[in-house]
């Protein structure tokens, strides 16, 4: 059965379901392959995919009410992200005051694109039908 443990680690960890069940069960003899399916067929329980959904929901409300962090905030804070990122001079808070050096950081400017778009919604998977044709030919 299902550990509450296992959907909060994932829901607090970024939604790694490996190390989540890592931190909720005990898999130190597991192999990582038997970890990562497991996880994965723990995912695909309905039980469980609805407590993720009812904690990350409760942790969305809690940071829309009580921390004031919404939906617009957040996509602000990751363009500011990219913004600065792709600075090559001296960065300066609101005031105008030099922050001391900020040099371009490629990573930082594709992670926060990467979150708009999972935000937007344009890094939903799709569905891709692919079809072989021809002879199969033995490989060498």
């Amino acid at each position: 059965m299902p550990s509450i443990k296992f959907e909060v680690a994932y829901c607090t960890n970024g939604g790694n379901a490996s190390e989540a069940y890592r931190s909720a069960y005990d898999a130190k003899k597991m192999k990582p392959q038997t970890v990562f399916s497991t996880a994965s067929r723990l995912l695909k329980d309905r039980k469980v995919t609805a407590r993720v959904e009812e904690i990350q929901a409760k942790a969305k409300e809690i940071a829309e009410t009580k921390l004031n962090i919404t939906f617009e905030q957040k996509q602000r804070w990751l363009k500011s992200v990219i913004e600065r990122s792709l600075q090559h001079e001296q960065a300066r808070d609101s005031e105008g005051n030099p922050m001391g050096d900020f040099r371009f950081n490629a990573s930082a400017v594709i992670s926060a694109i990467s979150e708009l778009n999972k935000m937007d919604g344009d890094h939903a998977a799709g569905k891709v039908g692919m079809t072989a044709t021809g002879n199969r030919q033995p490989l060498a």
